[in-house]
């Protein structure tokens, strides 16, 4: 984050930068904290959804590629270990119960 920016705003415009996607709506879904023995750094996790394309702004030396799951795959990638970077997984499992809700809801 930006000094002295909004969590909610950082999410937004990372979104956009990052993935080449802008999300209408954005649910907090918790924070975590990297290393609290030795950082104070805070990862705010958001759920968005209702996603459009948007033009994606990547710094020179961030190279992504972007690939599309449905949410469920990506749980079970989670389950069987194959997403192994922890701060995914972690905003993955904080995610899951929202999203039910989300999909619950809409039916």
């Amino acid at each position: 984050m930006d000094p002295g920016e909004d969590p909610l705003t950082c999410a937004k415009r990372e979104l956009q930068e990052e993935s080449g996607y802008a999300g209408n709506r954005f649910q907090k879904v918790g924070e975590i904290w990297v290393a609290p023995g030795y950082s104070t750094e805070c990862i705010h996790l958001f759920l968005a959804t209702e996603l459009t394309p948007w033009e994606s702004h990547l710094d020179e030396d961030e190279f992504l590629s972007v690939h599309f799951f449905p949410f469920f795959r990506v749980v079970e990638m989670v389950e069987r270990n194959e997403i192994k970077d922890a701060m995914t997984m972690i905003a993955i499992q904080m995610a899951y119960p929202v999203w039910k809700g989300i999909i619950g809801n809409s039916a």
